[in-house]
């Protein structure tokens, strides 16, 4: 029993690094996409740049508070940032400024504000 337990703990290391791992090739290409440099993201991140080069390199995982600040920062959604590949035929463009700031303004709104403005965009936009 001790050599199973053994043996699923062994394979659940390996899958949690594999994941610290693809998570930090998806910072560092996020992070360089935006044209930042470690030390630039530390600075808005409030860390220091030596965790972020932990995070690149795998070693370790950012803490959840910093995990919510992230996406912002790195002009993509927190669901690209955790999901191991992009979903099929979409590309991963890095937001203007123009967009962040509208994303930051749609969610600080209340959701009734929010469900008015997402209508009136896809009227616009002409999506059903």
């Amino acid at each position: 029993m001790l050599i199973v337990c053994a043996a699923k703990s062994a394979t659940h290391d390996k899958a949690q690094d594999r994941a610290k791992l693809e998570l930090g090739r998806r910072i560092k290409a996020a992070r360089e996409r935006e044209g930042l440099s470690q030390f630039q993201l530390a600075m808005k991140l409030g860390i220091t740049p030596g965790a972020v080069g932990q995070w690149e390199l795998g070693m370790v995982s950012p803490k959840p508070l910093t995990m919510m600040r992230l996406p912002e920062i790195l002009g993509m959604t927190s669901e690209e940032l955790l999901e191991s590949r992009t979903p099929a035929g979409r590309q991963m463009v890095a937001l203007t400024t123009k967009e962040r700031d509208l994303i930051t303004a749609f969610r600080r709104m209340p959701e009734a504000e929010q469900d008015l403005i997402a209508r009136q965009i896809k009227a616009l936009a002409g999506i059903k």
